[in-house]
């Protein structure tokens, strides 16, 4: 999981450079993030069965919802062409 992220969040910013785009926070990022400390201070309470159920779970529910905020957020305000591209391909 560790590689399969940072190659994606590599590829990601090297897109970012590329196209000279910045990142803006906005209500789905900042939901995402929150998301993600709750999550982590809930998995690092879990040890055993217990945490490897409650990874997995996260891991697709994490994944659906930010799937669901590329289809519905991110690509339809693109607005460079590329990135567009480039976003409905992942």
């Amino acid at each position: 999981m560790v590689t399969d992220h940072s190659a994606l969040e590599k590829s990601v910013v090297e897109l970012a450079g590329k196209l000279h785009l910045t990142p803006v926070d906005n209500n789905t990022s900042n939901g995402l993030k929150k998301q993600s400390v709750e999550t982590t201070a809930k998995l690092k309470s879990l040890s055993g069965a217990a945490f490897d159920k409650a990874y997995v779970d996260n891991e697709v529910t994490y994944h659906k919802a930010v799937t669901e905020a590329v289809a519905t957020v991110l690509i339809p305000n693109a607005q460079n062409a590329e990135l567009k591209i480039c976003a409905g391909r992942r």
